[in-house]
């Protein structure tokens, strides 16, 4: 977060990831896709960031794992 520029796009993924604490039901006004390969692991595209989380249910937990633009998170 702290290499992001705009303070405009920096209010939009704190938005996005304040959102993730009404999971599941934010997900479905969010471009969240599960990503192939990984259990329980998804992406939301934020313009042209992404951000990688996953879903602990048992714990009711959700981990952020990586935040960056697509060209260098995948």
């Amino acid at each position: 977060m702290n290499r992001l520029r705009d303070d405009r796009q920096k209010h939009v993924i704190i938005e996005v990831i304040e959102k993730l604490e009404s999971y599941p039901m934010s997900l479905r006004e969010m471009d969240v896709v599960t990503i192939r390969g990984l259990e329980k692991t998804f992406r939301i595209r934020v313009g042209r960031f992404r951000i990688i989380f996953s879903v602990i249910k048992k714990e009711k937990t959700i981990y952020v794992t990586h935040l960056d633009t697509r060209k260098r998170i995948y």
